[in-house]
């Protein structure tokens, strides 16, 4: 694994990247459908260049995964993944969204990196923080 080590991190990073970016672009397509029937709705989704750019998004998530849970434990990947996007997508609900930033949230984040610090340290693979 210490050989692969630098991929391994890299795939993690462009999939934490493609999670933040495939959810916020997915956001903003959604919010912008109209009135109308639900196959209105999704034919109306399926015409913009923003939920089309979250789509490939989606896709460049579900590669780095597949490369980074190749190299090491999918217990750590999927913990650094999701728990690293989700933080990542606090921050992009707080400036782009106008969501608030409570001390509730900021204390989960804290417990959700920290669960994801000691998945890592702990784990026996060379992959470890």
């Amino acid at each position: 694994m210490r050989d692969n080590s630098i991929l391994y991190w890299t795939a993690i990073a462009i999939a934490v990247f493609a999670n933040v970016l495939t959810n916020s672009l997915l956001k903003i397509s959604v919010s912008r459908i109209g009135e109308g029937t639900i196959v209105e709705k999704v034919l109306h989704l399926f015409q913009t260049g923003i939920f089309w750019g979250g789509v490939v998004a989606a896709g460049f998530l579900f590669a780095a995964f597949l490369v980074a849970i190749k190299f090491g434990p999918v217990s750590v990947t999927y913990i650094a993944v999701t728990s690293l996007a989700a933080t990542g997508l606090v921050a992009i609900d707080r400036i782009y969204f106008g969501m608030p930033l409570t001390l509730p949230k900021i204390i989960a984040l804290l417990l959700i990196v920290s669960g994801f610090s000691l998945l890592a340290w702990s784990s026996n693979a060379d992959t470890a923080l």
